[in-house]
């Protein structure tokens, strides 16, 4: 790889030394004298399958790559060419790669590995949201400063630069052997599920300091990827936590559809292993498709099966009423708000871009699901967002949820609603339900504190019973009533516990 260093005459920056190489270019620590800050300038040759086709699209991604403010991304500053390269100026990011600091470290600090990354997470769902994907997500991109603050670098116009540069005709693929997707290995398909998959591989190596697919050639690291069974992570840690090998078990799993459906559904097993939680969407059964079939029961027993976190009882949803899955897109507490819409919910997922509610509404539009948007969130995006709702997925439930008033069209107006009013307007669903039993009933009041009100029939005499939580011997008493053959009943009112239960 030559040295660009005598080319890199570039006004306002004085280029101070070398700090990285690859397959593609050099990374040069330079000062950005008229702001006086230290950056990255990372430049890449051209070669021989170079266009100008490219760089343009190269410059158009770099745009969008601009408006990526996020903490957990290495920002860009600019971009252009010379003679003999393409360059990046981008921010520089002083405690060097995810990758050296995993091999330089003596000991694995589990902990730790989950917090860089959830913020990893964290900055892939933002550039989602914004309709970007990173398509080359391994340790050596992961950044960190010096207080082990994550940043993912290689985003964009680099990427797309390198990735043409390896291109030789046919059968040519996007992003780092190791690390890549079976279906970007197959069919050289790259969506958000991909990088979830490419996060997956990358949390193996953190956790174990190996590769979890390794061969002697390329053909033979793809040929794993899409066919091979692993080794569970445990098997080269034995220290690990059991739900580690469940949560990357989840993201590396063959077919795409079987992966995390969001980064924001990660974030919440992630978030539970940190507190020592039971897992809400990581498996055995996903661990089962990944991992090689002895080695299941050294975690499976271990480890709890997952029920109640953030969703309704397992009886609503054998009940068949209210829905099978919830999607809430925004940045909710999910301790507080989505408490109104998690009551009634089989399972809750949180998204954050249109890409991840459309795919995960394809895959399952057979189901009962309903989408809530927090407009606060993100007010324009958040519009957008509904806008593609009602015209891509009519059918669709859509619940648009607000503290404060809002400008909003005719049509928008009718499913929007405050944070106060979508219990109740949630909670109509079950007050209709026809089919449903006093078990049924009293379940939901013992555990999730709901209030019902029953009209009984009694031998020619009409009572009105209340059931609610806490009051065990009504309860006892009027399941003795109800179960006489000759009695009848029905459901009058239904009260929604209060968001703070």
């Amino acid at each position: 790889m030559p040295d660009f260093m005598p080319y890199l005459a570039l006004e306002n920056f004085e280029v101070l030394k070398p700090i990285g190489a690859g397959g593609a270019g050099r990374v040069y620590l330079a000062k950005q004298t008229n702001l006086d800050r230290l950056v990255a300038i990372k430049v890449i040759k051209k070669s021989r399958q170079y266009n100008d086709d490219l760089f343009k699209r190269g410059l158009i991604e770099a745009k969008i790559l601009a408006k990526l403010d996020h903490p957990n991304i290495v920002s860009i500053y600019d971009v252009g060419e010379k003679p003999l390269f393409f360059y990046m100026v981008i921010e520089y990011v002083n405690g060097g790669s995810l990758h050296d600091q995993i091999l330089r470290s003596k000991k694995i600090n589990e902990l730790e590995i989950w917090q860089i990354i959830s913020q990893v997470c964290r900055g892939l769902q933002s550039a989602l949201a914004e309709g970007v994907i990173h398509r080359d997500v391994k340790p050596a991109n992961i950044l960190l400063s010096g207080k082990r603050y994550a940043k993912i670098g290689d985003f964009g116009i680099s990427k797309v630069i390198e990735d043409e540069s390896k291109i030789t005709k046919e059968g040519s693929i996007l992003g780092t052997p190791n690390f890549i997707s079976p279906e970007t290995a197959q069919l050289g398909v790259n969506d958000f599920r991909s990088d979830l998959y490419s996060l997956g591989v990358t949390i193996y190596f953190c956790l174990t300091k190996k590769m979890a697919f390794d061969g002697d050639n390329v053909m033979q690291i793809l040929f794993q990827h899409a066919n091979e069974l692993i080794d569970a992570p445990m098997m080269h840690n034995p220290f690990l936590s059991p739900d580690a090998n469940l949560i990357v078990g989840k993201l590396l799993q063959k077919k795409p559809e079987n992966r995390y459906h969001s980064y924001g559904d990660l974030l919440v097993d992630i978030e539970n292993i940190l507190h020592k939680k039971k897992l809400t969407y990581a498996s055995v059964r996903d661990a089962q498709l990944i991992y090689k079939p002895n080695q299941i029961q050294l975690f499976a027993t271990k480890t709890r099966r997952h029920t109640v976190t953030q969703r309704i009882v397992d009886v609503m949803y054998n009940a068949k009423i209210a829905f099978d899955n919830a999607i809430i897109v925004g940045t909710w507490d999910i301790n507080t708000r989505s408490n109104y819409i998690t009551k009634q919910a089989q399972l809750v997922h949180y998204m954050n871009s249109f890409t991840e509610v459309k795919m995960f509404l394809e895959q399952y539009h057979e189901q009962k699901n309903i989408v809530v948007i927090d407009v606060d969130h993100r007010q324009e995006l958040s519009v957008d967002i509904f806008t593609l709702l009602r015209s891509e997925f009519p059918e669709t439930n859509v619940l648009f949820v607000t503290a404060d008033e809002i400008e909003a069209s005719e049509e928008q107006k009718q499913y929007l609603c405050t944070y106060e009013e979508t219990m109740s307007r949630l909670s109509q669903n079950l007050a209709k339900v026809k089919d449903i039993n006093f078990d049924f009933i009293a379940r939901l009041a013992k555990e999730k504190s709901w209030s019902f009100d029953l009209e009984i029939e009694d031998d020619g005499t009409i009572n009105e019973v209340n059931i609610k939580h806490g009051d065990i011997c009504n309860m006892r008493e009027t399941r003795e009533i109800v179960s006489k053959k000759n009695t009848t009943w029905r459901l009058l009112r239904v009260t929604p516990p209060e968001l703070s239960e």
